[in-house]
């Protein structure tokens, strides 16, 4: 019974320390999602900081609807090609190879961007094709890294900001 309470008290105590820190030089305690100000005020100043760039690579879905003029058993010449995003909002409009903001469709009226497909599919008829690619979108967000060094007997511990907020904290080396 001894030992069991011991273990329970121990995994308590380790997984509160993954979204908290006790900063040993004022007695405060540091939190995920605190801004930098307010981990500035509960740690101090840091020994040391640095930035990096982490790359993300975000799948993105979108449909094309493309009208065209059938050609007898080869296929089709695409003269409009509509765009969708996943949110089903039109995002470009592309006849006869010119991207255009708005289009007046041959059957009863006039699209545009952010139009959803019913309002495409009134004005336009139902498209020759329909096609929903994913393709990969690419961006960029800096990291500030802030390192608590306490001297050699103690682990460093590392703030990782993305943006204003504290997002992670972790244990480093001993310090020096």
């Amino acid at each position: 019974m001894r030992y069991s309470l011991l273990l329970v008290c121990f995994f308590s105590i380790n997984a509160w320390a993954i979204n908290s820190y006790y900063c040993l030089n004022t007695g405060k305690v540091a939190t995920v999602g605190q801004t930098i100000a307010q981990v500035m005020a509960e740690c101090g100043q840091p020994a040391s900081t640095t930035t990096r760039e982490e790359h993300i690579d975000t799948p993105v879905t979108y449909t094309q609807w493309i009208y065209g003029i059938p050609i007898d058993k080869v296929g089709l010449i695409p003269t409009l090609r509509i765009t969708f995003d996943e949110n089903s909002v039109v995002t470009k409009i592309e006849k006869n190879g010119m991207v255009l903001n708005s289009l007046l469709c041959n059957i009863s009226g006039m699209i545009q961007l952010a139009d959803a497909p019913l309002t495409i599919r009134l004005a336009c008829g139902a498209p020759y094709l329909i096609n929903t690619m994913t393709t990969v979108k690419s961006s960029v967000k800096t990291i500030n890294v802030w390192t608590y060094n306490y001297g050699p007997y103690q682990q460093q511990m590392i703030f990782e900001f993305e943006g204003n907020t504290l997002r992670q904290i972790k244990t480093g080396n001993l310090g020096n």
